[in-house]
């Protein structure tokens, strides 16, 4: 995609993990289905720690669940 590596992704994440602080949440966690191999390098590199892969056996894929650790 044209957006790759352009910041957008990053800017999305910021400002979602924003508006997780002023609602009050203490975590936030994000889902990717295990073949989209560069999410799985994205959200680490942005602190978020992989917690689980989870079977979706209605949509027919898999999920990683990736956690940030407390809200900054």
């Amino acid at each position: 995609s044209s957006a790759r590596r352009s910041g957008i992704g990053q800017r999305l994440i910021e400002e979602a993990e924003r508006w997780a602080k002023r609602i009050g949440a203490e975590v936030v966690s994000v889902r990717s289905n295990t073949k989209r191999i560069e999410a799985h390098t994205f959200y680490p590199a942005l602190g978020y720690k992989k917690i689980k892969t989870q079977a979706l056996y209605k949509r027919r894929y898999d999920s990683a669940v990736f956690q940030l650790p407390a809200i900054r």
